[in-house]
């Protein structure tokens, strides 16, 4: 914003002093010019702020019945925003600081030197201006009302009077107020150009004026010429006074000759219009289209009353607010901004403390300008009615953002990651109808392109079921695996454990480590794969003690007869053990009854079933598991979340506490394996 505004104010500037160059600066109209300068300067730094406005009649619509919204209550949810730093703004501010100082310091100091010369002169007053005579040799110069002189050439006279005249004009003229402002100008924008020339054309202009000033009384111009040639070499002065030997160029030599001619600067006046009218049309700030509010808006004024009708008729007093193209009706009647608060107040102020909790209000936004809304928006903010219900809006909050605002979700698990997670939770590996251990779980979806699903909700314990996919679905496998690379530091530490293991293949892996193998070469790309070690042939892992073996549930007295079977259909099913044991001639228990072949088929179509085989009695028995979702895990007696289990390496497995009751959830402990 600030930005937007420095440049068309300097785009302005250059514009309007180019124009000056041109058309004013050798042209002896030094009054106008003075004012042309001021006035352009005022000007370019006023345009780009103000916003030019138009009315327009308005096409009569038809109104929606009615609008409400609900204001979402977001207190509970807090989303971190980065915070970022911007160092090229902070640099940039840093320097124009610095320049601000600067400039103010040479400023405030050249009026501290002006402060000591009047303090160590003699001072003549007179009714026009007041004369400060000074010991030092210089060349008369003024500031303000005081003409500085020195001493001893005032007293022996030696000073020309023209020379008094023309410092006497800078006096009477007050130049030094235009000089005190373009100085203050360049404290603020020192970095402007435009500024440095403008000072310099305003300080001429000055000259020309005070020359004119004293040649008034019909002096010799080229005796003054002359006097101004004699004073060619000057002393120092500061940029707050005004010399008499400024500028002493052919400019000024040349401007005495000249005549003053009102034809001129009424054209140069015609000339400067469409400059003007240029500049107010390419850098201003807005134009807008505004409504006619004496133009009658006949669907406004339909839809209220059919608004506060339909409220009537059912006991109830209503509210209609509409603010279009920067006007406002309230009930069909046009407001002024100003009148606005004291119309609402009006309506409401017999309302009840009901009607203030509840009302029946109608809010319509259409066509205005951001700054018209926020303007209506804080006069509504006043009303005994915002304050007596400030759940109220004018301006409908703000969907939250769909994006940039709200938390980026995880990403989601990688085959290996998801079998290590179904590991956790003492799941089953089936492959082609065989279960399968872990590790050779985690070789098959990681050498190649395979289908993992574990059938939801889980079984207890949770199943896995492992395919080939077929080569149409590869591809597309493929691209899905590939949006979850493996990182740079995950590749360093996988490519390091193989060159060890490769360099000493008799040692023995940690389960962590081979999971560790896995899961990383299961998350590389095809191309990641190919600039890697290749994975090595590790040993089958050793077999875990059989008191560490998932337990299987208890079923009754008889538990130690029963196993759990491993032929499984690949979409889930338990059909191909439930005919293989009938043709056994076995048969089949539910809930402690016993039940036919195709009651059983039936009843393993239903969801959370397993089956335990007894070859001791050949019965086989069907169970309705409950929910894994719905058991206690448990980790040196502490209870976990499901967060907290996800977090656990591969080092830990599920063993059965309790198997629960009706009443009572299963529980579940992890254990450490013994590596």
């Amino acid at each position: 914003m600030i930005l937007i505004y420095l440049i068309k104010s300097s785009l302005c500037l250059t514009i309007l002093i180019g124009f000056y160059k041109l058309a004013l600066e050798n042209k002896a109209m030094h009054q106008f010019k003075r004012f042309y300068l001021l006035a352009s300067i005022l000007f370019s730094f006023t345009i780009p702020l103000v916003t030019f406005t138009y009315e327009t009649a308005t096409i009569a619509e038809v109104a929606p019945a009615y609008i409400e919204y609900v204001v979402p209550t977001l207190s509970s949810v807090k989303i971190a925003s980065p915070v970022t730093v911007d160092y090229t703004s902070i640099i940039l501010w840093s320097i124009y600081i610095l320049g601000v100082i600067i400039f103010a310091t040479r400023f405030i100091n050249n009026l501290l030197r002006l402060k000591r010369k009047i303090k160590h002169a003699e001072i003549l007053s007179s009714q026009k201006f007041t004369l400060a005579l000074l010991e030092d040799t210089i060349i008369p110069h003024s500031f303000l009302q005081w003409i500085f002189v020195n001493k001893n050439a005032y007293t022996q006279k030696e000073i020309a009077s023209e020379v008094i005249a023309h410092e006497i004009t800078h006096v009477q003229q007050k130049h030094s107020l235009d000089i005190l402002f373009i100085e203050f100008l360049q404290v603020l924008f020192w970095f402007n150009p435009c500024i440095w020339i403008y000072k310099k054309a305003i300080k001429l202009n000055h000259e020309f004026l005070a020359d004119q000033g004293a040649i008034a009384d019909n002096s010799n111009i080229a005796i003054y010429q002359n006097i101004l040639l004699s004073y060619a070499s000057s002393t120092h002065h500061t940029a707050l006074e005004s010399p008499f030997n400024y500028s002493l160029t052919k400019k000024r030599i040349i401007m005495l000759s000249q005549s003053f001619s009102r034809k001129k600067v009424v054209l140069r006046a015609l000339l400067l219009v469409p400059v003007v009218a240029i500049c107010s049309l390419l850098f201003n700030q807005e134009i807008i289209a505004q409504q006619n509010p004496d133009s009658h808006d006949v669907s406004t004024d339909s839809y209220a009353s059919q608004f506060i009708e339909g409220a009537a008729r059912n006991g109830k007093k209503a509210l209609v607010i509409e603010v279009r193209n920067d006007s406002i009706y309230i009930n069909g009647q046009y407001k002024t901004l100003d009148t606005f608060r004291e119309s609402v107040n009006e309506i409401t102020e017999n309302w009840d403390k009901k009607e203030y909790a509840d009302p029946v209000s109608s809010m319509i936004l259409k066509g205005n300008t951001e700054e018209f809304i926020k303007k209506a928006e804080k006069e509504f903010k006043k009303t005994i009615l915002y304050m007596a219900n400030n759940s109220l809006r004018l301006i409908p909050p703000a969907p939250p953002a769909l994006h940039a605002k709200l938390p980026i979700p995880p990403a989601p698990l990688s085959l290996v990651e998801h079998l290590i997670k179904m590991r956790k939770l003492g799941g089953l590996f089936i492959y082609e109808g065989k279960e399968v251990s872990f590790d050779k779980a985690v070789a098959l979806v990681s050498r190649d392109i395979y289908n993992v699903k574990t059938p939801y909700p889980y079984t207890n314990p949770p199943k896995t079921f492992i395919s080939r996919a077929s080569q149409d679905t590869k591809a597309s496998d493929i691209s899905k695996q590939d949006t979850i690379k493996a990182t740079k530091e995950e590749i360093n530490t996988y490519n390091t454990l193989v060159k060890r293991y490769n360099e000493n293949p008799t040692a023995v892996l940690t389960a962590k480590v081979r999971g560790q193998l896995f899961k990383t070469y299961g998350k590389m790309t095809p191309i990641q794969r190919e600039k890697a070690i290749p994975f090595p042939k590790l040993p089958p892992p050793p077999s875990a003690p059989k008191q560490e073996q998932n337990p299987v549930l208890p079923i009754n007295q008889k538990n130690n007869h029963f196993e759990v079977k491993g032929s499984y259909d690949e979409n889930g099913s338990l059909s191909k053990n439930v005919k293989q044991h009938a043709l056994n001639g076995g048969t089949f228990e539910f809930e402690g009854k016993e039940i036919t072949k195709e009651q059983a088929l039936q009843k393993i179509k239903e969801s959370n079933i397993s089956t335990q085989t007894s070859s001791f009695h050949n019965k086989m028995i069907i169970i309705k598991n409950i929910l894994t979702s719905n058991a206690n895990y448990y980790l040196n007696n502490k209870l976990l979340s499901e967060d907290e289990i996800n977090q656990l390496d591969i080092s830990y497995k599920s063993v059965l506490i309790s198997r629960g009751s009706e009443k009572e959830k299963p529980s579940f402990k992890f254990v450490k394996i013994k590596e």
